[in-house]
C-alpha cells in the first residue's frame, strides 16, 4: 500500500481502471512504491470493443406471403452469424428468402432468426417471421342470364372475403338478375389482409 498508479485508464490514487475512459485496446498499467526499498510491477489489460448485432427492421414480429418480394433490412455490424440458412447477407445487408424452392423459409409460424455476433463483448439479437400463402379471390365466371332468372350464387376459390357490385349480396355471394337488372355488372370479390386478394368478373343480364 502507499503507492501510485499510472497508465492508460487507470486512477493514480485509487488504482481504478475505467474501460469507458482507456478506450479499447491492449494496456500495461502499472504501479510504483517510490519510498528508497520501493518497486514497480504491471499487469496486461485488454479492453475489448462492444460488438452491436442489432437486426434493423419495423417490427421484431413479422408476416409476409411466401410470394412476396424476399424482405430486405440492414444490421448494425459485420461479423455475425444466422442461426438460419434462409437469410442472405451482403456486408450489413441483409434478405431473408421466402421461397421454399430455393432453400427459403417457405410455409412457418413464428420462426425465429437469430444474428449472434461472437466475443467477450458480444452481441445477439432476435426476429420473428410467419409466412402463409397468398389467398385467391377469383371468382366462376357465369352468365348470361335473363332478368327474369332466379338467384344464383358465386363460387370464389378461397372464402372469407365480401362481394361488391349490382344485385349480388356482400356477404353470400348470391347473385340476383332481376335485382341487378338488364346490362353487364362488374362483380368484385375482395379478400383484405396481408396476403389478400381482389378478383372481379362481368356478369351479363339481358331482357327475356
Amino acid at each position: 500500500m502507499g503507492g501510485t498508479w499510472s497508465g492508460n485508464g487507470i486512477n493514480a490514487v485509487t488504482g481504478e481502471f475505467d474501460p469507458s475512459t482507456s478506450g479499447t485496446g491492449t494496456f500495461k498499467v502499472y504501479y510504483t512504491l517510490s519510498d528508497p526499498c520501493g518497486a514497480i510491477d504491471s499487469v496486461e489489460l485488454t479492453v475489448n470493443p462492444v460488438r452491436d448485432g442489432t437486426i434493423n427492421t419495423p417490427s421484431d414480429t413479422m408476416s409476409y406471403c411466401v410470394l412476396d418480394p424476399n424482405p430486405q433490412f440492414t444490421v448494425n455490424e459485420v461479423g455475425g452469424t444466422w442461426n438460419n440458412g434462409s437469410v442472405i447477407q451482403s456486408g450489413l445487408n441483409i434478405e431473408i428468402n421466402l421461397d421454399a424452392n430455393s432453400g427459403g423459409l417457405g410455409l412457418v409460424t413464428n420462426e425465429r432468426i437469430i444474428y449472434t455476433i461472437a466475443g467477450p463483448c458480444g452481441s445477439a439479437d432476435t426476429i420473428w417471421v410467419t409466412t402463409t400463402n397468398k389467398l385467391d379471390a377469383t371468382i366462376t365466371q357465369v352468365g348470361p342470364y335473363c332478368d327474369s332468372d332466379g338467384p344464383v350464387s358465386l363460387n370464389v376459390i378461397d372464402a372469407g372475403g365480401t362481394f361488391s357490385g349490382t344485385g349480388v349480396d356482400p356477404v353470400t355471394g348470391v347473385f340476383t338478375p332481376k335485382t341487378a337488372g338488364v346490362g353487364t355488372h362488374t362483380i368484385t370479390y375482395t379478400i383484405t389482409g396481408n396476403c389478400g386478394d381482389v378478383q372481379t368478373i362481368d356478369i351479363e343480364v339481358i331482357k327475356t
